[in-house]
């Protein structure tokens, strides 16, 4: 009897056994979790736009009047002509001026102030523009542009001639010019050429309008000439 108690037992233990060695293999562990994917990466922010440039300065306004750096000597001649001297030609009086200025020992090229009507010859267009100024040894300044030489209002009178000398007696000048520097439509001896009716004559000692447009004049009658020159 205790014999089969024991072998009983022996077989319940060992049921047992078999049945805990079951379970063991049941119950393996868990598979671990399934990882997480990546959280998705940021885009990057837009661009910012550059800012508007800045609007450009206007430029300057141009300056008025003022000379243009030429310096134009001036002088009225030591001799004086009748109206018909050159007989109708004015560059025959330009070179008149031209052969007292080298005698004088000034430089430069020299045209004369004397306007005719044939052909059309307006003095003021003889000229260049610039400073203009008397032979006088200090370049005293008679106007600093043509506007201004034409404006009526010298700054100094045209009274020195070629030597630098101050002229006296005789103070008309021959010119046929209006205050504006045109021609004074048929008041110039015929164009130069007759020593009868009259021309138009100015006066060296004047600095109004009259310098180059003062009265008319017998052309047998002897006046000076103005003379302008520059280096070219």
């Amino acid at each position: 009897m205790k014999l089969a108690n024991f072998f009983l037992m022996t077989m319940l233990v060992g049921t047992l056994g078999v049945l805990g060695c079951g379970d063991d293999t049941t119950n393996a562990a868990g598979s671990g979790g399934t990882a997480g994917s990546g959280g998705t990466a940021g885009t990057g922010g837009t661009a910012g736009t550059g800012g508007v440039g800045g609007t450009g300065g206007t430029g300057g306004t141009a300056g008025t009047g003022g000379s243009t750096g030429q310096v134009v000597q001036v002088f009225v001649t030591s001799k004086v002509y009748t109206g018909d001297h050159f007989g109708g030609s004015v560059m025959a009086a330009g070179q008149e001026c031209g052969e007292l200025a080298v005698f004088a020992g000034l430089e430069g090229g020299w045209v004369v102030w004397l306007s005719a009507t044939l052909p059309a010859q307006d003095a003021k267009d003889e000229i260049i523009d610039g400073k203009y100024v008397l032979v006088d040894g200090t370049g005293t300044v008679i106007a600093n542009s043509k506007a201004e030489l034409l404006d009526g209002n010298l700054d100094d009178a045209i009274d020195v001639d070629e030597n630098g000398e101050t002229v006296s007696g005789e103070l008309g000048v021959w010119t046929g010019t209006n205050a504006d520097g045109t021609n004074s439509a048929g008041a110039n001896c015929g164009n130069w050429q007759k020593d009868s009716g009259t021309g138009q004559s100015g006066l060296a000692d004047a600095v109004d309008a009259k310098w180059t447009n003062n009265q008319a004049e017998d052309c047998d009658l002897t006046k000076r000439l103005y003379c302008f020159g520059w280096k070219k």
